[in-house]
């Protein structure tokens, strides 16, 4: 149907995953999916997009967890 090159669907996956990390926080998915981007040849956008993924991921998981192995 669309005659895409290997870039073009790297993009278009990258752009999949960013949007699932960003709109559906599952813990430590956004740090897989942050450092599989980053690791990619891919725009500077993206790797930007992976970074911040990846610092909302720590922010807000690693300090949850940290609570909760404190309180139990």
């Amino acid at each position: 149907m669309f005659n895409l090159s290997y870039d073009d669907k790297q993009r278009v996956a990258g752009i999949i995953i960013l949007a699932i990390s960003f709109f559906f926080p599952i813990p430590f998915l956004g740090i897989i999916s942050g450092i599989y981007l980053s690791r990619q040849s891919l725009p500077i956008g993206f790797k930007i997009g992976a970074v911040v993924i990846i610092l909302e991921q720590v922010v807000i998981y690693v300090p949850w967890l940290l609570y909760l192995t404190i309180v139990r």
